[in-house]
């Protein structure tokens, strides 16, 4: 009898194989010894199911040795079920190790990110520290800015009130330094009326309306352009002053107009305009004469 009708036979005595169970686990196990010696590609005309599978796995020794010898680590080398199970285990800790391993780095790169965020995140916190002091004194100095700005607006606000109340043309004075220096006229007083007072005390005498005519003058040629509406008002402003307390000898502008002829008893070219010419083109600055019609200062006219 062949291995595995043998083997089939064995087993029908299992208690745990019924009746229908042992005789096709003896069938199987003939068709076992027939196929054993045939050729790779060989159909066998048994049909296995799965039942029949279950069965040889679990009853069927041939088959089960077969599947230790295809274990086995070694070509005819026979491996016991106690063998595979440590060299199993063996295999399953070197899993779970090479797992661990593995975890254990990924972790310390974890670790390493998480210094790495903790140290950027102090840096952040250090910079923005920083930021908020710059802020606190920008604050401060905008406050500051703010204060001062509105310190200026209302002693700007105060000296435009107190200009208001000058007459024509002397709140000029007050912008014009050079000017003012050239009358004797700087550091005037604080309030609006001792100023005005200086200034009267001061353009109401002809030597001061002399010296001011003549540093109008200096700077029409030097700027190349008529006087502007204050500085005639000024100086009309100061003749006024004066005629006030010489009315019996007034003086006055001498106010020449352009397209009239040139007079040169009463007109001066100004420097820097054609130094011919009969026919006057702009007057620069009025001149100014006597009640007696004589000539204090020639006008400033350009001609052509």
């Amino acid at each position: 009898m062949k291995e595995g009708e043998c083997m089939a036979k064995n087993t029908h005595d299992d208690a745990e194989l019924s009746k229908d169970e042992r005789k096709r686990l003896e069938k199987l196990g003939e068709g076992w010894g027939k196929v054993s010696n045939k050729p790779f590609g060989y159909s066998s005309p048994e049909k296995i199911t799965l039942f029949d599978l279950r069965l040889l796995l679990e009853h069927f020794p041939p088959l089960r040795e077969l599947i230790r010898q295809v274990a086995a680590p070694e070509l005819g080398r026979v491996v016991p079920g106690a063998a595979v199970s440590v060299e199993w285990e063996s295999a399953r800790d070197e899993a779970a190790e090479a797992a661990q391993t593995e975890i254990e780095a990924e972790c310390d790169a974890l670790q390493t990110q998480l210094n790495a965020s903790q140290h950027d995140a102090a840096d952040l916190r250090r910079q923005l520290a920083e930021e908020q002091q710059r802020r606190g004194q920008m604050e401060q100095e905008v406050q500051r800015l703010r204060q001062q700005l509105e310190h200026q607006t209302q002693a700007l606000a105060r000296q435009r009130q107190q200009q208001s109340t000058f007459p024509p043309g002397v709140a000029l004075l007050g912008g014009n330094s050079a000017l003012a220096v050239r009358l004797g006229l700087t550091d005037l007083p604080g309030d609006a009326t001792g100023a005005l007072i200086r200034v009267v005390a001061v353009l109401a005498q002809m030597s001061s309306i002399e010296r001011l005519w003549d540093a109008l003058k200096e700077n029409c040629e030097r700027e190349r352009r008529p006087a502007s509406a204050e500085e005639v008002a000024l100086l009309q402003t100061a003749l006024d002053w004066h005629n006030h307390n010489w009315s019996r000898k007034p003086f006055a502008l001498h106010r020449p107009v352009a397209g009239a002829v040139f007079d040169f008893n009463k007109e001066q070219r100004a420097v820097s305009t054609p130094p011919t010419g009969e026919t006057l083109s702009a007057v620069w600055l009025p001149g100014i004469m006597a009640s007696s019609g004589s000539v204090q200062k020639k006008a400033l006219v350009a001609t052509l």
